[in-house]
């Protein structure tokens, strides 16, 4: 076996590029163990193939080449059971996420196959949920032109942390406001959460009946649909509880077509069935 490696066969023994060699060699992570003083010429031994694996293997932690090099610098294994204890944590949290972003798509899979299939009806249900997390923001809005604006900066302040929580957007409009017959403001905005995240700031939409109903189009000709929402809640001497949540399942991210658009309304509601 050959005791010493060019740049170029450790370069491809390893598939990394010898411009890769040279700037590990440069910052001091990865030297060469011999270097002809006559040619300049760089050696590797099998010794730095281990120290290439590892780095290699580092780098899958989103580790920076700073924190290897202090790594490998201040090895021990006392130091090294620690790093690889907290990569398991980061592991496991980054599993938790990636089955939180499956139930994200399998969610959208669900809703978009309800549209194909003409499975969202205007039919009004009286229905049990449970209870439900958002993450949202307090700012009101008029239309679907004013949300889809201030949804932005909602989508870029919640994504780098929250991402894979974010199930659907939504809209809570407020009691009073809705019985007064205003139903176009919207109180808050923001997503509804897949799964239940632990942030202090996630608002808990509360189990119990609704008075549930899907409006399709743009929202600016909701307000029908929301007659005969009191409509039915008065005949049945229902009361308005708590904030009506608007979910809006189908929206111009899946499709460029307004009259695809699907808006579930739900209103909180006791009283006798």
């Amino acid at each position: 076996m050959k005791e010493f490696y060019s740049i170029g066969e450790m370069a491809k023994l390893n598939f990394i590029s010898p411009h890769t060699l040279r700037y590990y060699d440069k910052i001091d992570l990865l030297k060469p163990s011999h270097i002809n003083k006559e040619t300049g010429y760089r050696y590797y031994s099998y010794k730095d193939f281990l120290f290439l694996d590892a780095i290699q293997y580092l780098r899958h932690f989103d580790m920076s080449l700073e924190e290897i090099k202090e790594q490998f610098d201040n090895r021990t294994v006392e130091g090294t059971l620690e790093l690889y204890e907290k990569q398991l944590v980061k592991l496991h949290e980054n599993i938790e996420a990636l089955k939180n972003i499956e139930k994200r798509i399998v969610h959208n899979i669900d809703n978009l196959k309800k549209s194909s299939n003409s499975e969202f009806s205007d039919e009004i249900q009286v229905v049990d949920l449970e209870e439900r997390y958002a993450l949202i923001v307090d700012d009101t809005v008029e239309n679907d032109d004013e949300y889809e604006v201030k949804i932005r900066s909602l989508s870029n302040a919640l994504y780098n942390n929250h991402f894979q929580h974010m199930g659907d957007y939504i809209g809570i409009k407020d009691r009073e406001a809705v019985i007064r017959g205003n139903y176009s403001t919207t109180k808050h905005i923001g997503n509804m959460c897949i799964g239940k995240p632990s942030y202090a700031s996630v608002k808990i939409i509360p189990a119990g009946r609704y008075v549930r109903t899907c409006y399709t189009g743009r929202t600016e000709g909701i307000d029908g649909t929301y007659d005969r929402l009191m409509e039915y809640i008065k005949q049945r001497n229902f009361a308005i509880n708590g904030e009506i949540i608007e979910t809006y399942a189908i929206d111009y991210i899946d499709t460029k077509r307004a009259e695809e658009y699907v808006t579930i309304i739900e209103i909180p509601v006791s009283g006798i069935i």
